[in-house]
């Protein structure tokens, strides 16, 4: 049985990227494959995606549907590609502005990744696929995370890492 790794990411080269993030996600699920990990990936469906249909082979899932500030069953609509052999999601939303991936301000970008966070976990439900791993990259995808140690806990081990982040190890504890 191979180990099922749900990745979250605000980006994945070839189809979004900004930065380093960008170039780490799109190579690490390939490298994870090799060694036999089922893996998937889910982004946010950013409009800039959209602008190259074509180059990316998406089909149309239908819709992903969650809880969201009180209100039952919101649509998240959903697409699917494949690169490399690894499916890949994207997650309709909201939030999303045309033209950019990050926004100026938590006030924009705190809704539409909380919400992208949540509508990932959602896919899993839809999918009726349960991962064993979800890997979180940087905080766009970390409410995922806090949803996860609720009362609605999943049997998924959470795993945050983070990105171009300063670490300071003084505050860790290192039992020897």
């Amino acid at each position: 049985m191979s180990l099922k790794i749900l990745t979250l990411a605000a980006e994945s080269a070839p189809l979004v990227k900004v930065g380093g993030l960008g170039d780490v996600v799109g190579a690490l699920p390939q490298a994870l494959k090799e060694l036999g990990c089922d893996v998937r990936v889910a982004l946010p469906h950013y409009h800039t995606i959209d602008a190259h249909p074509e180059k990316f082979k998406l089909k149309r899932m239908g819709k992903v549907t969650l809880k969201w500030s009180g209100q039952d069953d919101i649509p998240a609509l959903a697409a699917t590609t494949e690169i490399g052999g690894i499916p890949y999601y994207l997650l309709g939303n909201p939030y999303l502005h045309e033209g950019r991936v990050y926004g100026v301000s938590i006030e924009e970008d705190g809704p539409k990744y909380i919400f992208y966070s949540m509508s990932a976990l959602a896919l899993c439900r839809h999918l009726d696929w349960q991962p064993d791993v979800i890997h979180v990259h940087d905080s766009h995808a970390g409410a995922a995370i806090y949803w996860l140690n609720t009362e609605h806990q999943r049997q998924a081990r959470q795993f945050l890492e983070t990105h171009g982040e300063r670490v300071d190890d003084s505050q860790f504890a290192v039992s020897k």
